[in-house]
């Protein structure tokens, strides 16, 4: 789109894109103008977290990974009322 402009900053400067390769946060304002030229912007922040305790599946090796209750991993059901395991 010619009449759309997207402005990517990090720290106060401004960047070419988004880098999810490192921890920060990125500032996008998108401008979007129409023939007339009347003008609308919209501001956006963006975080990317640290990636030390994602699974690296490209290699197989899992790195400092949280596997503990709460964080993605199921709780265990009990039997139900006539005494069946949901689990099948």
């Amino acid at each position: 789109m010619d009449n759309l402009e997207i402005i990517y900053e990090k720290d106060g400067e401004i960047v070419e894109g988004i880098s999810t390769d490192s921890a920060g946060e990125y500032i996008l304002t998108f401008i979007l103008r129409d023939e007339a030229g009347n003008e609308t912007r919209v501001t956006r922040r963006v975080k990317i977290k640290s990636n030390e305790n994602w699974i690296d599946v490209t290699n197989d090796k899992i790195k400092n990974a949280d596997f503990s209750q709460g964080n993605g991993t199921p709780q265990r059901l009990e039997n139900d009322a006539y005494g069946k395991s949901p689990y099948y």
